[in-house]
């Protein structure tokens, strides 16, 4: 399910009055199983969910459930468990759509909130347009945006990568104390990872994408020991304030595009 129910391009003539309200719960994100993650964030991320990767496209995920509908991440009461948040459940309502292409043949994009949020228009939002103009909060979360962009760009690249050496497999995941199993997505396998010659792992390993694998694999450890495996002693975490989801210090935030 989209966490997007009601996208629409920013525009000051249209959203003038628009206010966006960061202290809300996370019930947004409560029928979610998976949500997209971007390439400087894997490794981090890799410590409290399992990620997996698309069958059909380089993309990676955090797994988020196992069962159709429910995200374990998030309590009845729209609080977040875990330590990490991903960068996806942190921009919402916020994202980037591609718009098709300029005349000289370069992608054009635009900002997109969805209407249909808890965060648009509620009481104490701050205001996203002034006398026509972005805000400086507008510009920040923006830029934001466009960093989140290019890392999925480059994630792409180097899922691009993995699927070139052969080292992404199709599998089940089983959740043992559950007894529940998820299909529909890929993971590095390992024994191929193993058998790779010398070049092709230093291939991997300067442009990043030996890094990811060996999160990937890493990372199903969490089938048995997070939140999607026991709900049980995890504690809940409230919604971030503004300054937590676009503070310029946060290490979350921090992407490094030269590689």
């Amino acid at each position: 399910m989209s966490l997007y129910q009601a996208p629409e391009a920013l525009d000051p003539a249209h959203h003038g009055g628009l206010t966006y309200q960061p202290n809300v719960s996370f019930r947004f994100a409560s029928d979610a199983v998976t949500v997209p993650l971007v390439a400087s964030e894997v490794t981090t991320a890799a410590r409290d969910y399992v990620v997996v990767f698309d069958t059909a496209k380089p993309a990676a995920y955090a797994l988020l459930g196992v069962a159709r509908g429910h995200n374990a991440y998030v309590t009845p009461k729209g609080q977040w468990r875990g330590r990490y948040r991903p960068a996806a459940i942190r921009a919402y309502p916020f994202t980037i759509k591609v718009m098709g292409e300029t005349p000289e043949g370069k992608t054009r994009y635009a900002m997109v909130v969805d209407m249909a949020s808890e965060h648009v228009n509620a009481p104490g939002g701050y205001l996203l347009f002034e006398e026509g103009k972005p805000t400086a909060l507008l510009e920040k979360i923006k830029g934001i945006l466009t960093n989140l962009e290019k890392d999925r760009i480059r994630l792409t690249r180097l899922v691009g990568q993995l699927e070139q050496h052969g080292l992404l497999v199709a599998r089940s995941l089983e959740v043992k104390s559950r007894k529940l199993g998820v299909s529909g997505f890929r993971v590095v396998d390992s024994e191929a990872l193993a058998a790779l010659s010398p070049e092709a792992l230093a291939e991997l390993r300067d442009s990043g994408a030996l890094m990811l694998a060996y999160a990937q694999i890493l990372s199903l450890a969490n089938l048995q020991d997070s939140p999607v495996a026991d709900l049980s002693g995890v504690a809940p975490a409230g919604p971030l304030s503004l300054d937590e989801l676009f503070d310029e210090g946060d290490d979350d935030f921090v992407f490094d595009f030269d590689s």
